[in-house]
């Protein structure tokens, strides 16, 4: 009887390494078992004795299934043929006669489909009303939209800040400021830490005597935390700026080192704290710096809706003839994300 049963071991043994995918190197070596996926040049394979293997595609001469595989090919295409072993550089799709698929010619195997990249973000709205002595309508609205991908990022955002109050003397409202901003930024990942970035902007505003900046961009980016609470970036490159004023201040244009960092972090489930900062030094002139600040706390009201309260802190070493340095704000309202 035991005879027998190892007998009957032996057997199924043999049978199943004979219905076993099997990987053929380029030194000579077979190896049996199981073709698990393949991507960006590498074959994960599992074998009973060695167990999870990654090997290259270059070490490969040929390989087999048991059972009809998913091929993703090079030109987007994805076919299901189940395989055997041919000569070195291809493998043969079994029941097709004559029918050689060169293994260069694989990009992927049994990989899981892409999802589809979503777009996110949120829509700011703030507004300050006063009534009584003094009447002032204070209205603050930005948007952010993002754009992640395991290999890239895009950051568009848009800012409309406008200020009136009531003139004293004939009762109107007067626009006091008025601020235009558009954005856009993108992140190329070369790791999980490392990246490459482009940043570009252009702003307005009319008390400051500001009737255009631009600011044009790139450097390097490292991730420093990434976990499910915290995130915190840093970036530092060069930057081109542009400034036309609408007085008498002279305009002018400078390249300039960019130091620009980022950081969320959530306090609790619902309690969400941010801060985005960017610190621009002329490589000219000492006296031509701009530093830019915008941190805040935001309360999850729900899925969708939020309540922000945010500061704002802009400086500029050498603003229009007749403006201040610094410029505070302080910003209350609700935000809608997507």
């Amino acid at each position: 009887m035991l005879k027998r049963s190892a007998l009957l071991a032996v057997c199924l043994s043999a049978s199943s390494w004979a219905l076993a995918d099997q990987l053929v190197l380029n030194n000579g070596d077979t190896l049996r078992g199981k073709i698990v996926s393949m991507a960006d040049g590498k074959m994960v394979f599992k074998s009973p004795m060695l167990g999870e293997l990654k090997v290259a595609m270059d070490k490969v001469e040929s390989f087999s299934s048991d059972k009809p595989i998913k091929l993703q090919l090079v030109d987007g295409s994805v076919v299901e043929p189940q395989l055997e072993p041919a000569e070195s550089g291809f493998v043969k799709v079994k029941g097709e006669a004559g029918s050689h698929l060169a293994i260069n010619q694989i990009s992927g195997i049994n990989l899981e489909p892409q999802k589809a990249v979503k777009w996110t973000g949120k829509l700011f709205a703030g507004v300050n009303i006063q009534k009584g002595n003094t009447e002032t309508q204070d209205v603050d609205i930005d948007t952010k939209l993002i754009r992640e991908t395991k290999g890239d990022r895009v950051i568009l955002d848009a800012r409309y800040e406008e200020d009136r109050s009531e003139d004293d003397t004939s009762g109107d409202l007067t626009t006091d400021k008025r601020y235009y901003m558009l954005g856009a930024h993108y992140d190329y990942f070369l790791s999980e830490r490392i990246y490459l970035y482009g940043d570009g902007r252009t702003e307005k505003e009319n008390t400051a005597n500001l009737d255009r900046r631009i600011k044009l961009g790139g450097g390097a980016g490292y991730r420093w935390v990434e976990t499910s609470r915290t995130r915190f970036e840093v970036e530092s490159g060069l930057s081109w700026v542009s400034e036309e004023f609408t007085n008498n201040t002279s305009d002018e244009q400078y390249t300039a080192l960019r130091l620009a960092s980022r950081l969320t972090h959530k306090l609790t489930s619902d309690i969400n704290v941010f801060n985005d900062a960017e610190w621009l030094l002329s490589l000219a002139d000492n006296n031509d710096q701009l530093f830019s600040m915008d941190t805040g706390v935001a309360y999850k009201v729900n899925g969708h809706l939020s309540l922000e309260a945010k500061l704002r802190y802009d400086w500029d070493k050498s603003p229009a003839t007749g403006n201040d340095k610094e410029d505070f704000r302080y910003v209350f309202g609700a935000s809608w994300g997507f």
